[in-house]
């Protein structure tokens, strides 16, 4: 390097120092920098440029300000001088940018299998699954004398295939396994009713008997419905000779004209329960009497009147709901939940209309104290999906039946 260079490069400097002395402040970074001038020798953004040595093969200017305003003082004989003063602020970026550290890099993980808890298989662990108003009952046509099921075959299949598959230690039936449209004083009896509570009788102990072939080991419950209370009311109206009466070899056993005698319960080992079923102190299982028309409504009045959890039917919709009770020594959850129904929901169930209805059943998984964990399956036209199973009802089911009962149902 020549003599000349050297100087230039120390005139420069001290050119830029005394610019820093002037007023210049340089705030910067790897890619920016920002420059501000207040002095009186710099008016004009060239000026700072060239005070800066600013390279602008470097560096490219973003933006810029030119700022100018005049101040006043009093001289030695007291006369006011007015000077002007003057800011130029210059914002750069470089033309290429430097790599900033630290560097950000493409992510490697190290993968290994993690250690997977094996399932616990405790024995106090249990299972239920719970169905809800299948409705057994017929209309008759009065010309070609053929019955109609209020109660739906292929929804029925489908349960009775989960219950196979799941193998639970309970199967609950929530009531209402009649329809007894026949016995109701509730609405004008057409005579399509008559004389169709003996089929519908007939096929509702045999589809009782299936779900008891289907899960031998497991302790099977009936619990009474409203419709199946129909039978009792009417005896009580109109013909209170009949109420309670027993047959002569089992005086001590129940009314031939109860859910238990003539669906012969106590024949295939089947329970009947009054009004509730419990699977454990803090699991009911009901029929229910309340019925809301909003959606969710129903499990929500359920579950305000409720100290524990519960399993219910009657309104024929899946409604679930839970609340969450804070107590001295923790919280509990409990919860309303209604599956569904398994009878039919295209309008012919009396009084023959097309209501907020859904078909389905419930798996619940549970252990002495504590919730449950509920599974709720829906069944639509025929078809379900379980435990990554596709269940599809039996349509030719009804050969079975005809064959086992002796009965003429189609």
């Amino acid at each position: 390097m020549t003599r000349g260079k050297v100087a230039g490069i120390i005139h420069r400097y001290k050119e830029q120092e005394g610019a820093i002395r002037e007023g210049i402040t340089v705030e910067a970074d790897n890619n920016t920098q920002e420059i501000t001038s207040k002095s009186p020798r710099i008016k004009t953004l060239a000026q700072l440029i060239d005070a800066c040595d600013i390279d602008l093969d470097e560096w490219i200017i973003e933006r810029h300000v030119v700022n100018k305003w005049e101040v006043g003082a009093k001289g030695a004989n007291k006369e006011v001088r007015v000077h002007p003063l003057f800011q130029v602020k210059v914002w750069l970026v470089k033309r290429v940018p430097e790599m900033v550290t630290p560097v950000i890099q493409p992510l490697s993980i190290s993968i290994r299998a993690a250690k997977i808890p094996k399932t616990r298989n405790d024995s106090d662990r249990k299972r239920a699954v719970t169905l809800a108003d299948p409705h057994f009952g017929f209309s008759v046509d009065l010309r070609t004398r053929a019955l109609t099921p209020f109660h739906d075959r292929r929804a029925l299949s489908v349960a009775l295939q989960i219950v196979k598959d799941a193998q639970p230690d309970e199967v609950v039936w929530k009531g209402d396994i009649n329809d007894m449209a026949e016995w109701s004083d509730k609405f004008i009896r057409g005579p399509e009713f008559y004389f169709t509570t003996q089929p519908a009788i007939i096929e509702a102990a045999w589809w009782i008997a299936q779900f008891k072939l289907a899960a031998p080991n497991a302790e099977h419950t009936v619990i009474g419905g409203n419709h199946d209370d129909r039978v009792d009311k009417s005896i009580m109206t109109h013909l209170l000779a009949a109420y309670n009466l027993k047959s002569a070899d089992n005086i001590d056993g129940p009314s031939v004209l109860s859910l238990t005698g003539l669906l012969g319960l106590d024949s295939v080992g089947v329970n009947y329960a009054d009004g509730e079923h419990w699977l454990t102190d803090d699991i009911r299982c009901i029929h229910g009497d309340i019925a809301k028309q909003a959606p969710g409504a129903t499990a929500r009045a359920t579950n305000d009147k409720a100290n524990e959890t519960t399993i219910f039917g009657h309104i024929h919709r899946t409604e679930l709901t839970t609340r969450t009770i804070h107590e001295r020594n923790g919280q509990r959850t409990l919860t309303a939940f209604c599956p569904g129904c398994l009878c039919r929901v295209d309008g012919v169930v009396p009084p023959g209309r097309c209501e907020n209805w859904q078909q389905g059943i419930a798996v619940l998984d549970y252990e002495p104290q504590g919730e449950p964990a509920i599974t709720p399956i829906r069944i639509i036209d025929g078809h379900a999906y379980h435990a990554g199973n596709d269940y599809s009802g039996d349509g030719d089911i009804i050969e079975r039946l005809e064959s086992d009962t002796g009965w003429k149902f189609s």
